[in-house]
């Protein structure tokens, strides 16, 4: 683990010699909640930041750092702006995982007392905001092509909807641990037609 902590502070810092420090600075962010996740007296997961902490970082922050590395001239206001919005059909499908997770863990939570975001909604609730999330994700989607922040052949992402919301539909008919990775698969699927969707942009 050392090794590899390592190999990602070494790649990190001469991509930064050859980019500039707010990459460094989005990595700090990245290793500071990777961190605080699970390694502090008071960790995110046992809060209801979890989802957005997982989600922010693996999805918005990793689609950020990316476009500055690999595409954007500058690095302003409206980079930051334009990259919530088009990440945010990836970003929100990585923190419905970690909703999923939390929802599967439910009870053993409540004997735990770790205070999640299901604790407070409750279960029910939850299991519904999971549903609402990959919509809300699907219409940010279309607001960023709509926009002009995406290209049009990023909606082929649209393809994935019938299979999240069978997935989803799926989890939320029986929202317990074993069906957990229902959530996996629809990040999966997401992402790699939102992918396919993007490179085929690159030609077009």
């Amino acid at each position: 683990m050392i090794g590899l902590v390592l190999i990602v502070v070494v790649g990190g810092l001469w991509l930064v010699t050859q980019t500039g420090i707010p990459l460094l600075i989005m990595g700090l962010i990245g290793f500071a909640v990777a961190y605080w996740y699970a390694g502090t007296p008071l960790p995110l997961s046992r809060t209801p930041f979890g989802e957005l902490a997982s989600g922010l970082t693996m999805g918005y922050l990793i689609f950020l750092s990316a476009t500055y590395v690999n595409v954007a001239p500058v690095f302003n206001g409206e980079l930051l702006l334009h990259a919530i919005v088009a990440s945010a059909i990836s970003w929100f499908a990585i923190g419905d995982i970690m909703l999923a997770n939390n929802i599967g863990d439910y009870e053993e939570d409540l004997a735990e007392n770790r205070h999640t975001l299901v604790w407070h909604l409750g279960k029910d609730r939850a299991v519904k905001l999971f549903g609402w999330i990959y919509l809300a994700g699907y219409f940010m989607l279309i607001l960023s092509v709509v926009l002009g922040i995406l290209p049009w052949p990023a909606l082929l992402a649209l393809v994935s909807f019938p299979i999240v919301r069978k997935n989803t539909q799926a989890f939320q008919a029986n929202p317990i641990k074993p069906n957990f990775p229902q959530a996996i698969k629809n990040a999966v699927v997401i992402s790699v037609t939102l992918a396919i969707g993007l490179v085929i942009g690159l030609f077009i």
